[in-house]
């Protein structure tokens, strides 16, 4: 099956080829709605991640022969995840980028030696995210991105409560909620973040 989901993936990057910004996402899950997934029930969590490397490699390779960024899902033991990307960067991947960022705040000294890009949606809004929260205020600034992840992960707005789904229009709530904790305005936040989301896509070509 991965096989055929492999040739399927080439298929789809080789007719669109000109409308592609990014590879991905690709990555490691093991949360429990990988686990509980009835395609996955019967496998081990060593027979899942195995053939989530085999992915994860094909679209690490994909992306250097084309010069594309890759957009990360990690949910895995974060060792592994590290382990990986180092791989990956050794392979020939100039900019990879982590998709709602939710790995320890103490991961983060590696990430930013490495230059990964992490993307963050609602969760640092959320009152009991203090973890997540603080890796958002730990991210390096010139490696720290806004994202809605739509329709997930919604914000929690002061006096509304959680957000029942989540949509671009809320970035700007977002905002207006994660500024403070960088001591920054709501403009700088929002510039630093368009510019590092330029910079992860400079390799495709598309804004250099």
């Amino acid at each position: 099956k991965i096989q055929q989901d492999i040739s399927f993936f080439h298929e789809i990057l080789t007719e669109n080829l000109n409308h592609i910004w990014a590879i991905g996402e690709t990555g490691f899950d093991l949360s429990n709605t990988v686990l509980e997934h009835k395609n996955c029930v019967h496998l081990s969590k060593s027979d899942i991640i195995e053939i989530q490397n085999r992915a994860f490699e094909e679209c690490i390779y994909t992306a250097i022969k084309y010069n594309f960024p890759v957009i990360l899902h990690l949910r895995a033991p974060w060792s592994l995840c590290i382990q990986k990307i180092k791989w990956a960067k050794k392979e020939g991947v100039k900019n990879m980028m982590i998709h709602c960022y939710s790995g320890p705040s103490q991961e983060l000294k590696t990430l930013t030696k490495l230059s990964i890009y992490c993307s963050f949606g609602g969760v640092p809004t959320w009152q009991k995210a203090v973890k997540n929260r603080e890796s958002f205020i730990k991210c390096d600034p010139l490696l720290r991105m806004l994202e809605t992840d739509s329709p997930d992960l919604p914000p929690e707005i002061p006096g509304k409560g959680k957000l029942a789904i989540n949509e671009p229009g809320n970035l700007k709530e977002i905002v207006k909620i994660l500024a403070p904790h960088l001591n920054i305005s709501e403009a700088e936040l929002i510039k630093s973040s368009n510019k590092n989301t330029f910079n992860e896509l400079v390799p495709t070509g598309l804004f250099a």
